[in-house]
């Protein structure tokens, strides 16, 4: 974190926006299902954005978490309400026949495990792999 802060965050973010228009152009052609890749673009690929800001921001780990999950809550209500205007679909009818109060903390225990691994992959690629792949000067 403090390398990205040395370097400036405006070039990282340079390269992320990069990298975001890389894989969703990737997944536009992979993913048959148009709703799923408009998903993973409106979603999960802003999700590294938010992710770097945040923590290159708040130093306190337990509020950084907070406000990624509560950030992360607002913009899965966006890309609901957002897919539903957008595509007339009726996104709750979508899911399976459960009550909202099991659906919701499983989607928050989803996420709680998804916010970890991408940690912990971050972390391997800081650690073990960007000196191999990219090699410094």
């Amino acid at each position: 974190r403090d390398c990205l802060l040395s370097r400036g965050l405006g070039d990282v973010y340079k390269r992320q926006l990069l990298s975001y228009a890389a894989t969703g152009a990737i997944c536009f052609f992979l993913i048959p299902n148009k709703l799923y890749f408009a998903a993973y673009i409106l979603f999960f690929g802003c999700y590294g954005m938010i992710k770097l800001g945040i923590d290159s921001v708040i130093r306190d780990k337990l509020v950084a978490f907070a406000a990624k999950l509560i950030l992360c809550n607002g913009l899965a209500a966006l890309v609901i309400f957002g897919a539903g205007k957008l595509f007339s679909l009726d996104i709750i009818a979508q899911l399976p026949n459960y009550p909202l109060y099991i659906i919701i903390p499983a989607i928050e225990i989803f996420f709680i495990a998804y916010e970890l691994v991408f940690t912990l992959c971050v972390r391997v690629f800081d650690d073990r792999l960007r000196n191999v792949i990219i090699t410094r000067r």
